[in-house]
């Protein structure tokens, strides 16, 4: 399978990132809706009984619990530790080729001294998607089950 089709939302992902753009829109549309029909005729009415949170809790749990939100942020800390780890040529190799589009595998190969195409993607292009798409798994994973990685850590420890 091709890797732009197999990795497509990991690319696109790293086009975006680190994500600013979004992150604000989104947080602009949070803090300040605006109505899907319009200004509400009836805007003015509130119920009599209406316990109102504070401004500040609501949009606070706004903003911990969207959806976008958290996934741009497992995409940040995934990709961020992904640039970490990965070698400082292999990651211009996929810069150039992915997030750039200047040229393709085979042109920035040869442009950072490698020969073969084969062992590119073998060695450089599907590792690098493959450990990004499993770290990514992972910090939701943790996040998601966070008892399930304390006992893991725990046992470790033990030994």
């Amino acid at each position: 399978m091709k890797v732009n089709a197999e990795y497509g939302y990991l690319i696109k992902a790293l086009r975006e990132y680190p994500f600013d753009k979004q992150v604000k829109d989104i947080l602009h549309n949070l803090r300040y809706p605006v109505p899907k029909g319009g200004i509400d005729p009836n805007w003015w009415i509130s119920p009599q009984n209406l316990q109102k949170d504070p401004k500040v809790l609501t949009d606070m749990i706004k903003i911990e619990t969207n959806s976008k939100l958290i996934k741009y942020r497992h995409y940040h800390q995934a990709i961020s530790e992904m640039i970490d780890e990965t070698d400082p040529i292999h990651w211009k190799i996929i810069k150039v080729v992915y997030i750039h589009n200047e040229c393709n595998v085979t042109e920035a190969l040869k442009r950072y001294g490698f020969v073969e195409k084969t062992q590119g993607y073998k060695n450089i292009v599907r590792p690098f998607f493959e450990n990004l798409e499993w770290k990514l798994d992972e910090i939701i994973a943790r996040e998601t089950f966070p008892q399930l990685f304390d006992v893991k850590k725990r046992k470790s420890d033990r030994n």
